[in-house]
């Protein structure tokens, strides 16, 4: 990476990062000097694997530190606001689904262009309708986004921009198929929810 080493890395990772939401960082280092894994500790990693490493000590840092499979949508807090009706919910997620594909492609240009202030308001924009249709993880990001660029950050933005693109097209291809997952939706339970 050009002008940025590893622990470079992480720290403007950490120092992007808001809330309770943490990206799991594991070095895979070369080195085998003494103190290694506490200098990538110290810069904010939580984990460090020497080269070469075995599968089997590469297959526990993964199940340590990888998170659970997550949709990248939780439909539940959409149907808490607009009901179970799929068809509502199909509605809600396409207009969501289209606007947040302009707000990102505006600000993925405002990145490309270092526009850091510009980056911060689009993420503010996009931030809290992504959090109200369910997805969480790109709200957070779009958090992050948000303070780096207001705050002129652009060493923060960078490795940023790769994680809300990812993120951004995960949601994308799930909302692309939410005719399926609107259907399938469990239902609401009944208010109330006690015996009478």
């Amino acid at each position: 990476m050009p002008n940025l080493d590893g622990y470079a890395l992480s720290g403007a990772i950490r120092a992007a990062e808001t809330g309770s939401r943490r990206l799991p960082i594991v070095a895979l280092s070369a080195t085998v000097l003494p103190g290694e894994a506490e200098r990538c500790r110290a810069a904010g990693m939580d984990g460090c694997l020497t080269k070469p490493v075995s599968l089997e000590a590469l297959r526990a840092m993964l199940e340590r530190w990888l998170p659970a499979a997550r949709d990248p949508v939780d439909l539940s807090i959409l149907q808490r606001v607009v009901g179970a009706d799929p068809v509502r919910l199909q509605d809600f997620l396409e207009q969501f689904r289209l606007s947040a594909l302009g707000v990102a492609a505006e600000l993925q240009q405002a990145l490309a262009q270092g526009q850091t202030a510009q980056v911060g308001a689009l993420a503010h924009k996009l931030k809290g309708s992504a959090r109200s249709v369910g997805a969480l993880a790109l709200g957070d990001l779009c958090e992050a986004l948000e303070r780096a660029g207001l705050a002129g950050e652009a060493a923060a933005l960078a490795p940023l921009a790769p994680a809300f693109g990812a993120e951004m097209a995960g949601v994308d291809a799930y909302l692309r198929q939410a005719p399926a997952v609107a259907a399938t939706a469990p239902p609401l339970p009944a208010p109330g929810g006690g015996h009478g």
